[in-house]
C-alpha cells in the first residue's frame, strides 16, 4: 500500500527540548511554562498551552509545547501536542496526536512524553471518511491499526484496534488478525462493518505469516489472497464467501 505522506508523523514532527542545567535554569523554566504561548506558523491561534504549574515530580527532558500539523483529506488535520496531564497528583508531559477539522474531534493517541513519538503511529492510509492510523512496535510483531472516521474521530468497525494484515486500495475491506494463536484471519467491510472470519491456509508461515499476506480480489462471493509458505513459496488461496 502506497502512504499517501512521504514520511511518518515521528518524522514531521518536530521537538523543541529544553534541558535545564541547574535547579535554577528548571525553576525559571516552570515558571515560563505556565504562560508559555510556543506555536508553530501552522498551529491555529486557538490552541494554547495548558495553564498547569508544573510540580517537581518529573525531572528529565521535556517540551513545553511544540506543534505540528499533518494535514488529511476532506480539511481535517492532525496535530501533534505536549500537554500536561495529572497523574497521582503529579504533573507530567504527555504527547498525543489531536484531530481537527473546524474544532477539536477526537484524540485518537496519547503516550507519555518519555516513549518515541513513533508510538503514537502513522498515517498509512487517507480516504474520504476515514484514514488508516497504524502503530508499529518492531521484533516481528504485528502493526496495530485503528480505522478513524473523520466526522467523529471514532472507529470505523466494531473494534477500536486490530492487528492489520492488508487493506484494500479502495479502503472498504479491511484484512487482520482474528485470532493469532489459532491461525485466523478476519476480513471487515469497513462501511457495512460486516466481519467474517477465515483459517489460514496450512502450509503458510509458521512465524510472522501476517506480514505476507496480501488481498488479491474481492467480490461478494469470494476472498482470493497471496500468502508466503513454510517453504518460502508464495501461493494463491481462495476463500468462497
Amino acid at each position: 500500500m502506497v502512504n499517501p505522506f512521504n514520511s511518518t508523523l515521528s518524522m514531521h514532527f518536530t521537538y523543541f527540548l529544553l534541558k535545564p542545567q541547574s535547579i535554577c535554569s528548571l525553576l525559571s523554566l516552570m515558571l515560563f511554562a505556565c504562560g508559555a504561548d510556543i506555536r508553530t506558523e501552522s498551529t491555529p491561534d486557538s490552541l494554547q498551552l495548558a495553564e498547569t504549574e508544573y510540580t517537581m515530580g518529573y525531572s528529565g527532558e521535556f517540551a513545553l509545547g511544540a506543534y505540528d500539523t499533518v494535514q488529511l483529506s476532506g480539511g481535517c488535520r492532525l496535530i501533534y501536542r505536549v500537554v500536561l496531564d495529572t497523574f497521582e497528583r503529579v504533573v507530567l508531559p504527555m504527547q498525543q496526536i489531536e484531530l481537527w477539522k473546524d474544532s477539536l474531534i477526537a484524540v485518537p493517541a496519547g503516550v507519555s512524553y518519555g516513549l518515541h513519538s513513533k508510538n503514537l503511529g502513522y498515517v498509512e492510509e487517507d480516504f474520504p471518511d476515514y484514514f488508516l492510523l497504524v502503530q508499529r512496535f518492531g521484533s516481528g510483531n504485528p502493526k496495530v491499526a485503528m480505522l478513524i472516521e473523520k466526522a467523529t474521530g471514532e472507529s470505523m468497525i466494531d473494534e477500536e484496534f486490530v492487528e492489520f494484515v492488508d487493506l484494500t486500495s479502495d479502503g472498504r475491506y479491511l484484512l487482520y488478525i482474528d485470532d493469532l494463536s489459532e491461525r485466523r484471519l478476519g476480513l471487515a467491510e469497513v462501511y457495512t462493518n460486516h466481519h467474517e472470519s477465515y483459517d489460514l491456509p496450512p502450509d503458510a508461515l509458521e512465524v510472522g505469516w501476517y506480514n505476507d499476506i496480501t488481498v488479491q480480489s474481492i467480490s461478494k462471493q469470494r476472498l482470493e489472497i497471496e500468502y508466503t509458505t513454510e517453504d518460502r513459496k508464495t501461493k494463491r488461496h481462495i476463500y468462497k464467501h
